[in-house]
């Protein structure tokens, strides 16, 4: 794709998820708003995307500088973020904690990323899902029985010495409830089924594959790093299970 339609395209989405209108960002930017459509179309006739111009885009619409580079620093960068949230948290129990600030680093490098969504290994019925301007909240999820199909057969096509497998699909195939989703990028991790959903106006970028993997790759660390999650979590019960363990300790000495 084209460097001139690939940014357009960015602009444009992060235009239409802030709610905002032509005229509005326009003005903002200080350029007509047939200037600014024809940015976002990625037409000839666009005005030169300057460096003041491209801090007037970030400022405006909340956008990270390295959304202007297709490679290079905001690829390394955007990596760097991943791996520091999964690793802030240390508690499988507060993965979607860690993924709803994933989002927030990834949409401002990659606009058209607002969904991000794990189905994990641990029990078919517990899935994690977070989408751009929605609140983080805890509430309990469960998967719809095709979304629970589907990550069972990416599984299952997953092996220790293949190339980890994923799935690009249009996001009506998926069945998935959140608007506005126009595609959807399903890779598998050890510790289960990860989804992105990329916002309509933007074509499939491959080079979010690699992100995507990374952010299976760290969520599956978190996960084997820390056994949290099946472990007591309030005093009281870590007292009785210390009390249990040495119980059973001294019916073993006194057999």
């Amino acid at each position: 794709m084209e460097e001139s339609k690939r940014i357009g395209q960015h602009v444009r989405a992060a235009r239409e998820l802030a709610d905002a209108s032509t005229e509005e960002i326009a003005e903002r930017l200080g350029i007509g708003r047939a200037s600014l459509s024809n940015l976002e179309l990625g037409y000839d006739r666009a005005p030169r995307l300057t460096i003041a111009l491209q801090q007037k885009l970030c400022h405006a619409l909340d956008l990270d500088p390295m959304v202007f580079w297709e490679n290079g620093p905001g690829v390394r960068n955007l990596r760097g973020r991943v791996t520091a949230h999964f690793e802030a948290i240390r508690d499988p129990l507060r993965i979607k904690e860690a993924l709803y600030y994933v989002l927030q680093d990834f949409h401002r490098i990659r606009p058209g990323v607002i969904y991000l969504s794990l189905l994990t290994n641990e029990s078919a019925s517990r899935v994690v899902t977070v989408t751009w301007g929605d609140s983080l909240t805890m509430t309990p999820e469960v998967p719809s029985e095709k979304r629970a199909a589907d990550a069972a057969e990416l599984s299952e096509r997953r092996g220790w010495d293949t190339v980890r497998h994923f799935n690009i699909r249009e996001a009506a195939e998926c069945e998935i409830e959140t608007p506005d989703l126009g595609w959807v990028c399903e890779v598998s991790c050890s510790a289960g089924a990860l989804w992105a959903g990329i916002h309509p106006t933007v074509s499939f970028d491959e080079d979010l594959i690699p992100f995507v993997h990374h952010t299976g790759d760290a969520i599956s660390e978190c996960v084997s790093r820390n056994s949290v999650s099946r472990e007591p979590h309030d005093l009281a019960s870590r007292v009785r299970a210390l009390e249990e363990a040495m119980r059973k300790l001294q019916d073993n000495k006194n057999v």
